[in-house]
């Protein structure tokens, strides 16, 4: 009696037979029912006589079904490899491609009708651990790779390559069939490593299970890309520039990443790209690298974009073109501080040659030598921008060059250093007397400054040159905007801590008091009827410790006219202040004087010595100068400054008596173009006597801090080596200044004569703390 299993097998066979032949037509739904229907009545034994008494149920029913499927798709794929043979090249792989694809699409559907099977059978059977087992689809992809994939793999990859390297060479292909056969080898998955491929030397040893893709065509493609390009890229860097290598290297990394995008498995990118990194680029980076210097010099920012792009994908190739950039922007700045120094600037503000050494350096113009740092560093960041994406490596060189040429270069020397051009650049932004009308301009440089002042190594010489000018500002009132000064302070308190700001912050606080001590004393005199109505009298009273102010150098007697004003402050001072010593800097003090005597009436703006020795010529046309030095009780030196200011302006006459001594005659000619005279100049032997006492000052001031330092770290440590005694000093002190290490010993053998440090016996360069 024949087995109703061959009967139902062979109707089944039958249909899906007709099906897969043409899949583009597809199976009607009676029909799928059917199907469906008798699977499911053999898998549930519906009928009993497709069952074998004599064996365990539950082993029968299904087994022999998924065998014979097995059987009938090994056979229909063994004919569809033979047929390949009859194919080549681009037709094999088309061949291939839709064989695949009517064979998955039939796969899914036939996978549907055994759902059953796989639900029941085939779910139990891999549960009890027979891993040879498959469900209907993954059995038909097995299939597939063991009669088709494995037997035709050599041909298929030959003819992918073949395609794929005619693409590079410009040709056209049919991308969309390339991209289906990759497809196949990635929806083949993994195969298991086992007697048949254990010995294949395409596979990496040691794993039990691979990927199709991975082996059989992404590493053959990787080998084949680098062969094509090592050929390539030694041609064409043998026959045209570097500029255009790179652009030919990065048109063709651009090509490699489409690509992935376009046909490759998105696994591949980042294996494939490296390759082609390290061909393109890694086996020419000598060269290249070379061409940075050039690239530079020139100006090419498209190609220095081009470079930076093609070696950021280089670990560690930047380190030796940061090393250049620096060297390079370093030596770009000094040569334009070179031009600066080259054109030193007058006191008119015009660019004049100069006598002397000291007169050049004493006269570089402080805006002219910001100008040109910013300029320098302006251009790099920019590069930087464009170029190098803004890469904090070249940011780190571009810092350190500047920070090298700003405080190293032509115009800086022992005593004029970049801190104090700054400083005075800064100073003469904040006058009145700045021809810039708009105070955002003035912010914008203001922050332009502070840029610069990042950079500088000695922020105590800013710190003390600044607070010098300031102060002077504030004195004589010449500061443009109360709100531009705070602007600036606040931006150095931020970079540098409160405390560097803390005298310049008190000095305003001073300068508020003032402003209500005046009010006080105003009312003071009303009560008092003190004061006189040709007369307006203000004062500042300044803290002796915040203000960089020294006591006036030379005697001074005071004119009568403003005796009364002078005593009666004092009296109304004390009485409010008790205790408080005022000690009065009469070398700072300005007023004005109106002239009765010409034919305008002048207003002369005046220091109070030159006041002084002015109201000496109500009483007499001419004085020589030991007159004059009785009268006004300053010393020769002094009086001989303000005189000759008052002969240059052509108030005064300079005769010589007949015993040879200078005579100072009245000019009743004196004439002048505007009503308000200014005659409180600065005396330029006066402007270099303050200049080094600042000098000396900050001297001083170091060797505190240095002692502070010194002290503060044996304090903590109590027992010390030289070498990081010294380095701990440095560190502490850098963020004001870099000291150096001849001026750490001389502090240290300093305290140890003060015996606040001592040798360890024993240890010469180790120190011990003394309570």
């Amino acid at each position: 009696m024949e087995d109703p299993f061959n009967s139902l097998w062979k109707g089944l066979k039958d249909n899906i037979e007709h099906f897969m032949d043409n899949v583009s037509q597809g199976i009607n739904f009676q029909k799928y029912m059917k199907l469906y229907t008798d699977v499911y009545n053999y898998c549930t034994g519906a009928t009993q006589s497709f069952i074998d008494s004599k064996r365990d149920t539950t082993q029968l029913i299904g087994g022999k079904m998924y065998n014979e499927l097995k059987l009938f798709l090994e056979k229909r794929l063994e004919g569809i490899y033979n047929n390949s043979k009859e194919h080549n090249d681009e037709n094999l792989l088309k061949y291939y491609s839709d064989q695949w694809h009517d064979y998955t699409m039939a796969m899914k559907t036939i996978n549907h009708i055994f759902e059953y099977l796989n639900r029941n059978w085939i779910k139990r059977e891999v549960s009890e651990g027979r891993t040879y087992i498959y469900d209907v689809y993954n059995l038909s992809l097995i299939i597939w790779k063991e009669k088709v994939f494995f037997n035709m793999k050599d041909l298929l990859i030959k003819c992918l390559l073949h395609l794929i390297e005619k693409q590079r060479h410009g040709e056209q292909i049919p991308e969309e069939l390339v991209k289906n056969v990759i497809d196949s080898y990635t929806l083949l998955g993994e195969e298991k490593v086992d007697e048949n491929n254990s010995k294949n030397p395409d596979i990496p040893k040691g794993v039990s299970s691979f990927k199709i893709y991975e082996i059989y065509y992404e590493k053959p493609f990787i080998e084949a890309t680098e062969k094509f390009y090592l050929y390539e890229s030694q041609k064409f860097i043998n026959e045209n520039s570097i500029v255009d290598y790179m652009k030919k290297a990065k048109s063709r990394l651009e090509e490699e990443n489409q690509r992935v995008d376009k046909y490759l498995n998105e696994s591949s990118r980042i294996p494939l790209l490296k390759a082609c990194k390290d061909v393109l680029i890694k086996n020419h980076l000598e060269p290249i690298q070379d061409e940075f210097t050039e690239l530079l010099q020139q100006d090419r920012v498209e190609d220095l974009e081009l470079l930076y792009y093609l070696l950021k994908y280089i670990p560690n190739s930047f380190d030796p073109l940061c090393e250049k950039f620096e060297e390079y922007v370093k030596q770009q700045g000094l040569a334009s501080i070179e031009k600066v120094a080259q054109n030193p600037v007058s006191k008119s503000g015009s660019s004049t040659p100069v006598s002397s050494k000291r007169e050049a350096k004493e006269s570089v113009n402080p805006q002219a030598y910001a100008e040109a740092i910013l300029a320098v560093r302006k251009k790099y960041i920019k590069l930087i921008q464009d170029s190098f994406n803004n890469d904090s490596k070249f940011v780190a060189s571009m810092d350190k060059a500047c920070r090298e040429f700003i405080n190293k270069n032509k115009i800086c020397n022992q005593k004029v250093k970049s801190p104090e051009l700054l400083a005075r650049y800064c100073d003469s932004l904040l006058k009145k007397s700045n021809k810039i009308a708009e105070s955002n301009e003035i912010e914008e440089r203001l922050k332009d400054i502070i840029t610069i002042f990042q950079y500088i190594e000695d922020k105590d010489v800013f710190q003390k040159f600044y607070t010098k000018m300031l102060a002077k500002r504030l004195v004589v009132g010449t500061s443009a905007s109360e709100d531009l000064e705070e602007s600036m302070i606040s931006k150095l308190k931020e970079i540098c801590g409160s405390e560097y700001t803390l005298k310049l912050q008190k000095m305003f606080q001073d300068m508020n008091l003032s402003k209500d001590l005046n009010e006080n004393y105003s009312n003071f005199k009303s009560k008092n009827d003190i004061g006189s109505a040709s007369q307006d009298f203000y004062i500042m009273v300044l803290s002796t410790n915040c203000w960089p102010l020294h006591p006036p150098s030379s005697p001074f007697t005071f004119p009568t006219e403003l005796e009364k004003q002078i005593k009666s402050f004092q009296v109304f001072y004390q009485k409010n202040h008790s205790g408080r010593k005022l000690t009065w800097l009469f070398n700072l003090c300005k007023g004005e004087l109106k002239t009765n005597f010409y034919d305008k009436k002048y207003i002369f703006q005046v220091s109070v010595y030159q006041m002084a020795i002015l109201l000496s010529y109500n009483k007499g046309d001419s004085y020589t100068l030991s007159e004059l030095q009785e009268l006004t009780g300053l010393n020769q030196d002094v009086i001989l400054g303000q005189l000759n200011i008052l002969c240059k302006a052509k108030v005064f006459l300079l005769k010589s008596s007949s015993t040879g001594e200078k005579t100072y005659v009245y000019n009743p000619n004196f004439k002048f173009k505007k009503i308000r005279v200014p005659l409180n100049l600065t005396v330029r032997s006066e402007q270099h006597a303050e200049n080094e006492e600042t000098r000396k000052a900050i001297e001083s001031d170091r060797s505190f801090l240095i002692q502070a330092a010194i002290v503060r770290i044996m304090k903590t440590r109590k027992t010390l080596k030289h070498v990081a005694l010294m380095d701990e000093v440095i560190s502490q002190l850098k963020n004001r200044f870099k000291p150096c290490v001849a001026d750490i010993k001389k502090n240290i053998d300093y305290l140890l004569d003060k015996e606040y440090i001592e040798r360890k016996e024993g240890e010469k360069d180790t120190y011990n703390y003394l309570a």
